[in-house]
């Protein structure tokens, strides 16, 4: 798998797989045939690279020496942050802003009663991600339950579904929020 499912020329994607880092040549990675040109990190089951131009909608595929992968998924350009839109205090979700393949919102809690939701999607239950919200807020609200953030913001989660509710609340002013695979 890999996500974000959405991103824009010049992001970060990691990719998740096996043998990534085999002996040999970095694996080549492809955006619907166009080759990346930036690889940011990698290790044995993660690749982080940067989205290339001019790509276009279609598979991710990453050749190496241990072989070739193709994700039956396709992945979109596209895909900034999605600016929370109100109302979306409801704690089950109801109305929570939609952040289907980005992985990345930003808001303003005009209150710490304020309750903002945002409901992520594309999400692989077999990985691990990394709910990060800047500048700090505590607790971050998971499938309404509380996570205390470490210093940096930052929860790892194994999401049991493809997608999670997140909840802020308890503060003021704006944040951003961004989701991304644990290494």
């Amino acid at each position: 798998g890999f996500f974000p499912c959405s991103a824009q020329s010049g992001d970060e994607v990691t990719i998740a797989g096996v043998n990534l880092s085999a002996p040999g040549a970095a694996p080549a990675v492809y955006f619907n045939g166009t080759p990346v040109n930036t690889i940011v990190s990698r290790s044995d089951t993660r690749i982080t690279v940067i989205v290339p131009t001019g790509g276009g909608d279609g598979p991710i595929r990453v050749s190496s020496t241990s072989g070739v992968d193709e994700s039956a998924q396709a992945f979109e350009y596209g895909g900034g942050p999605v600016v929370e839109v109100e109302p979306n205090d409801d704690i089950n979700g109801a109305n929570a802003t939609p952040v289907p393949k980005s992985g990345k919102g930003a808001g303003n809690l005009s209150s710490v009663a304020d309750k903002d939701h945002f409901q992520i999607g594309c999400m692989d239950v077999a990985d691990a991600y990394i709910v990060k919200v800047s500048p700090v807020i505590s607790p971050i609200y998971i499938n309404g339950a509380p996570y205390n953030p470490n210093a940096a913001g930052e929860v790892t989660i194994d999401p049991s579904t493809a997608g999670i509710l997140i909840g802020l609340t308890g503060a003021t002013g704006p944040y951003t929020l961004t989701v991304r695979l644990a290494p």
